[in-house]
């Protein structure tokens, strides 16, 4: 895990710097090579703002990088005003650009499939958003990969795994400690968020100590609620052993509390799960079709922020 947490520090801050030195501070022989290199970066710099794991890195840290980018191009642009638009270059040059070329291709390629992750075409159900009194943030959800790994799973298309951030904009104390308490949604009361009925309520698998997980019980402690008059069922998982409030066949309001946030199932750290799913099959964790939630008319997406 910690190369893990390495390369995010090396994707948010190294490489987004190394591109602005670069632009700050290149020798361009034509405008075509400073609009190259700005596109790179502006590709690159867009792409981790949009996707990037902030809640690691500090979110607020997401719009220094922005600010920065736009400081470097007008700083950038007095160093272009009389340059020619082309000029013949030898190997080395054609080499430069074409290695420029083929990561303006890719940059943009994933910045293309993040941005169509910012909607959908199925229709999507209105949910109350199930946590409250905090800053929450959106760690996994959206419809596409780059937004949320959960769409390999049809059942989890639309799922999001939801944190809470710190004042530093940071999801817990230290970059990956080994103390529940240390994260901020730990413990966090979780509420129904909608009225229905609750088809299963499952308690019991102990809150685990990051990095474990228990991928034999993917949900851990878990609650399922069938929105009233309605053929769909809303999941919320890795709830806190211990915590859970209601039970199987009983009827719930929105806003009713359910349960708390745990570390419980297959679980990395602490967060809450939620996804709506039509036909479950045999299972609510990966049967039937997933659902695309709005909460409040708002379909969140990775580095979505929830206030209330």
């Amino acid at each position: 895990m910690s190369f893990s947490v390495s390369i995010l520090f090396v994707l948010h801050y190294i490489v987004p710097t190394v591109f602005l030195f670069l632009l700050w501070t290149g020798d361009y022989r034509t405008s075509i090579d400073w609009l190259l290199n700005l596109s790179v970066a502006a590709a690159y710099i867009t792409f981790i703002y949009l996707a990037g794991h902030w809640n690691w890195v500090g979110y607020y840290l997401r719009f220094v990088l922005l600010a920065a980018l736009l400081a470097t191009t007008f700083k950038s642009l007095t160093q272009i005003e009389r340059l020619p638009v082309y000029l013949p270059g030898g190997l080395t040059d054609w080499l430069e650009f074409g290695f420029f070329l083929f990561l303006l291709i890719v940059f943009a390629r994933l910045l293309g499939t993040t941005v169509t992750g910012y909607w959908h075409k199925e229709r999507s159900i209105d949910l109350a958003f199930p946590l409250r009194d905090g800053r929450f943030y959106i760690g996994h959800g959206g419809n596409s990969l780059s937004l949320n790994a959960h769409q390999e799973v049809d059942s989890q298309k639309f799922a999001l795994d939801v944190v809470q951030l710190n004042n530093l904009g940071l999801r817990a104390r230290g970059i990956y400690p080994k103390e529940l308490a240390k994260y901020r949604i730990y413990g966090t009361p979780v509420y129904a968020p909608t009225d229905g009925q609750v088809v299963l309520a499952s308690d019991g698998m102990p809150d685990l100590t990051p990095p474990e997980s228990d991928p034999s019980n993917p949900a851990g402690n878990l609650v399922v609620i069938q929105p009233a008059g309605t053929e769909l069922f809303v999941m919320l998982a890795h709830l806190q052993t211990g915590s859970v409030v209601v039970e199987g066949g009983q009827t719930v309001k929105r806003g009713q509390l359910i349960g708390r946030v745990g570390n419980s199932g297959n679980t990395s750290e602490p967060h809450l799960h939620i996804h709506c799913v039509r036909g479950v099959g045999q299972s609510y964790m990966s049967g039937g079709q997933g659902v695309p939630m709005r909460f409040k008319g708002r379909f969140l997406t990775r580095n979505s922020l929830v206030t209330n």
